[in-house]
């Protein structure tokens, strides 16, 4: 088996790289974000509405050119992005110099401001948890709320919103295509028990996870694949090595760092997630498209969107706060010990096919609950 050496990683890591893995071929694989992403749309009319959009998320930039080809719609966009052809960017400053506008559709609750006239869409992409002074200016102001998950409208509702609340539930065309022939290309073999770990602000639980998982398996030729470098991530899986009696120099190289997420989703044998806020996630949406088995936290957007029939879902331990202007800064914790829990089941049913998902579609759901 190939293994990255410990030398060249930390000479890498030093060198502030984003790709320490040393890989014999770089692959040029083609991006499936943002735009490959959906459903197709179908045909949709709607009868003369005038739309200002405020916001600058990706999922921002996804509606304006969804909702671009829909008839009947004339956009503004308040925002930073860049603005397509058909949709007039408008300042900040000049909300209200566009008249008659019938819905004002605003990403994130940082972006409420006074506007006259029409109905104001809230919608809220992550699920940090409302104020006191929040909740009550959503039930004054707002007309309708938007979220990405049944479990935030449920928090939302429990907590005291009235208005009513639209799940916009998101999709992908197709099931991708494997690309596990391009294991090659990370000197890996069929043997390797492949883990990704997608771009996460919790690395450091997914390498604890791994480290469990090692003393429970020290002689599987099992990878670790983090789709990010962080600065510290090698020193924390060497410490987690040497309180758990592993050799270092035996399993230090288990550990990859790979820019080309596409070609990690394709390699896996499981997607392993530890993201611990409720946000809109576009690499879990593109990772699920692939069919592999994910061991996701069951919160919001995660558990929104796991299979029973293919991922393993972990119960969240703690809750933590972080309060700041914006809300209360909610996260959720799961154990390391769990997340192994989760790969050894994953590795147990390493040989199941991957299951196809049926997807609705979201965009046609979405641009009917605008009439």
């Amino acid at each position: 088996m190939y293994s990255p050496s410990l030398e060249i990683l930390l000479k890498s890591i030093k060198q502030g790289t984003e790709n320490p893995s040393p890989l014999k071929k770089q692959m040029d694989v083609p991006s499936g974000l943002p735009f490959k992403l959906f459903p197709t749309l179908n045909k949709q009319n709607i009868v003369n509405k005038k739309i200002v959009i405020i916001g600058n998320s990706r999922t921002v930039e996804i509606l304006l050119s969804k909702m671009s080809k829909v008839n009947g719609l004339t956009l503004y966009y308040c925002g930073d992005l860049m603005c397509i052809n058909s949709v007039k960017k408008i300042e900040k400053d000049n909300l209200n110099s566009v008249s008659d506008v019938d819905i004002f559709m605003i990403f994130g609750i940082e972006n409420m401001k006074q506007i006259n006239g029409g109905k104001i869409y809230l919608v809220l992409e992550k699920g940090h948890g409302l104020q006191l002074n929040m909740i009550n200016s959503v039930n004054r102001d707002v007309d309708r709320v938007y979220v990405f998950s049944d479990f935030y409208k449920n928090d939302l509702i429990k907590n005291g919103i009235e208005k009513p609340i639209h799940v916009i539930k998101l999709g992908v065309d197709e099931l991708r295509k494997d690309i596990s022939k391009e294991r090659s290309d990370l000197a890996l073999t069929d043997n390797n028990f492949v883990i990704v770990c997608p771009k996460s602000n919790r690395i450091d639980i997914a390498l604890m996870a791994f480290a469990e998982f090692i003393c429970m398996y020290p002689d599987l030729p099992c990878v670790l694949i983090c789709c990010q470098t962080q600065k510290f991530a090698l020193d924390i899986f060497k410490y987690e090595l040497i309180q758990k009696g592993l050799p270092v120099h035996l399993h230090i190289h288990k550990l990859y760092f790979i820019e080309k997420a596409e070609l990690a989703y394709g390699v896996a044998d499981v997607g392993l997630h530890t993201d611990d806020d409720d946000n809109v996630r576009f690499d879990f949406l593109e990772f699920i498209s692939f069919g592999k088995q994910q061991i996701v936290p069951n919160y919001g957007f995660y558990s929104q969107y796991a299979l029973p029939n293919n991922d393993i879902v972990v119960e969240i331990n703690t809750k933590m706060y972080n309060v700041c202007e914006m809300g209360l800064g909610l996260t959720y914790n799961v154990e390391p010990k769990m997340l192994c829990a989760g790969l050894k089941q994953a590795f147990d049913n390493r040989d199941k096919k991957p299951v196809e998902r049926n997807w609705g579609s979201w965009f046609d759901d979405f641009i009917k609950s605008l009439n």
